[in-house]
């Protein structure tokens, strides 16, 4: 029950950065395409053709992302969930305090741990492992450790910042790349 909660804690308090880490990626992605509208307005406006016919198709998919990244950051709520999973792991650290200087498990830890769990939405798999691989590197006895990392979470671990890192990149060149072949394309037919 004590390794139980402990783990729990420690999975929650990943799901936390994991909800902040999205915030903070949601606001960036937001003010950067919102730059990137703003400065390609000035510079077609300072330096661009009247009869470039692309303008209103590249407003239309600013519009869209920012419509789009707005809704689902607003709807997503990562600093509410955060918080919640704050005031979660807190609770189940308490909780730990209590199993692990009790000489015996009683019912009531394990309803309290239940509740606990119903309280706030369930961590990933994900943020599970990153605790269990953050505590291994981090502990220096590892044989106080009652979980192992394994191979197959290194490559969950490894594939998951992967496509994690990539799927940001896509994020962030998208409104670039459709500038760069709209301005390339009307390059081409002059």
């Amino acid at each position: 029950m004590k390794d139980q909660v402990w783990w729990t804690r420690k999975a929650r308090i990943n799901a936390e950065n994991r909800l902040l880490a999205n915030q903070r990626w949601m606001e960036l992605l937001l003010i950067w395409y919102s730059l990137l509208a703003v400065f390609t307005s000035i510079w077609l406006l300072a330096f661009g053709a009247e009869d470039q016919q692309h303008i209103p198709f590249i407003f239309t998919c600013f519009s869209i992302f920012i419509l789009a990244f707005s809704l689902y950051g607003a709807n997503s709520r990562f600093s509410q969930r955060a918080s919640q999973m704050k005031e979660n792991y807190i609770a189940l650290q308490q909780l730990y305090f209590l199993v692990k200087d009790s000489s015996s498990i009683q019912r009531e830890h394990r309803e309290e741990y239940s509740k606990l769990l119903n309280i706030a939405e369930n961590h990933t798999e994900a943020d599970d492992v990153r605790a269990v691989l953050y505590e291994w590197y981090k502990t220096t006895d590892k044989k106080l450790m009652s979980r192992r990392p394994r191979v197959h979470q290194y490559v969950y671990f490894i594939y998951h910042c992967i496509i994690r890192t990539l799927f940001l990149l896509l994020l962030f060149s998208l409104p670039l790349a459709l500038i760069i072949t709209s301005f390339y394309g009307d390059l081409c037919a002059a």
